[in-house]
């Protein structure tokens, strides 16, 4: 290889390291540990770094030092996949009170035996040393390896699993898509996926990933992650205190596939009653756990109702009345001073951008061309 390829590629492994342990103490600055999804990243980025690391020592002859970090990086190895998972479950709100330590047994297990061999080479003779020196490679090596393939489909399938179920469950809590689509969650699932993917093969084909390119999409990876990580909040920390109260509030329990024709119905006519009077949906935060406070109701009987009822997920419902609000503020001539943007706003639209997408998606034409085509006729 030539000489400049290869100064090239230490260049960026050292780059990538560095933007591992950066995002690591920008997130600890800026974020903290008081919550769990901000503890959770923080130590996917720690993880990533001891990885990192221990193949940065790995190019220098320096036994000492890589014998010290096997441990941490056999723990960080089969850490990394539960830190995933856990983490998608924490920001999508569908925790539900699970154990997370159980999630690093095996990983610390593994991690511990490694070190166990490790302190035990202080008290060998050289005939014994090899044998160690053999548990060890067995230990941080197949066994490791044989662990993070099977751990590795498992989380990722229900990572996978957790976010699409999120994509569907925020149809019938949110009346708007900023800040919750959570789309750099799906790159963090699927660009670990690849970066699994790429051991496993190296593993098969007798070697360790390396090259240019390969630290280059890590570091893309990495920074893709950091920066969206540093932007995310809970987006459901809104609502814990409003589902808290209806909690207190909810009705005996029934079958929830078979919500009452009757109560269905009431239910039905006192929220339909309810957007047309107080026009509910010009808030543009407005969730199903507030609609549900405000008829007294249960959110899953009430989301229910909309779902089975009248066929509609949560934010269609409500973006259907904003749309239509909509319409009439663009041919009102009173408003003809306000942006597109204002009278989207004065709908129920959080943004300019949610207003042409939504109002296209009703209407198949955007807000200015609806405009324009309808004054020729007033």
């Amino acid at each position: 290889m030539d000489q400049s390829n290869i100064s090239i590629e230490l260049i960026i492994r050292t780059l990538t390291l560095f933007v591992s342990a950066l995002y690591f103490i920008q997130l600890l600055i800026s974020k903290g540990l008081k919550k769990l999804s901000n503890r959770l990243i923080l130590s996917f980025f720690g993880f990533f770094t001891i990885i990192l690391l221990f193949f940065k020592v790995l190019e220098y002859d320096v036994v000492l030092i890589w014998m010290l970090i096997v441990p941490l990086f056999v723990f960080s190895v089969l850490a990394l996949a539960p830190t995933i998972y856990l983490y998608t479950i924490c920001i999508t709100d569908q925790l539900n009170n699970r154990k997370i330590a159980k999630h690093y047994i095996l990983g610390g297990s593994i991690a511990l035996l490694s070190l166990a061999i490790e302190l035990s080479f202080f008290a060998v003779t050289d005939h014994d040393y090899t044998f160690l020196s053999d548990m060890l490679l067995i230990v941080s090596g197949w066994s490791v390896s044989i662990c993070f393939l099977i751990q590795n489909i498992y989380y990722i399938y229900h990572s996978i699993k957790i976010y699409k179920s999120h994509t569907i469950n925020r149809k019938n809590i949110f009346s708007y898509e900023e800040d919750i689509k959570l789309n750099w969650l799906k790159i963090l699932i699927y660009g670990y996926v690849i970066f699994v993917s790429v051991i496993v093969v190296f593993k098969l084909l007798g070697g360790h990933p390396s090259g240019f390119l390969y630290y280059l999409i890590i570091m893309i990876y990495l920074i893709y992650t950091g920066y969206n990580a540093l932007k995310q909040e809970n987006i459901y920390s809104v609502i814990q205190h409003q589902k808290a109260k209806l909690n207190e509030l909810s009705d005996p329990i029934i079958d929830r596939n078979q919500l009452p024709t009757e109560k269905d119905k009431e239910l039905k006519d006192r929220l339909l009653d309810l957007m047309e009077k107080e026009k509910v949906y010009l808030d543009q935060e407005i969730n199903i756990f507030q609609l549900a406070d405000q008829l007294n109701s249960n959110s899953k009987y009430l989301s229910q109702a909309i779902n089975k009822g009248l066929n509609k997920t949560f934010i269609v419902f409500i973006n259907e009345y904003r749309v239509k609000e909509a319409k009439q503020l663009l041919l009102d001539e009173q408003y003809d001073n306000i942006t597109i943007e204002g009278l989207g706003h004065m709908a129920g639209f959080k943004s300019k951008t949610a207003f042409n997408r939504t109002f296209k998606q009703f209407t198949k034409q955007t807000p200015s061309a609806f405009k324009t085509e309808n004054k020729k006729f007033t």
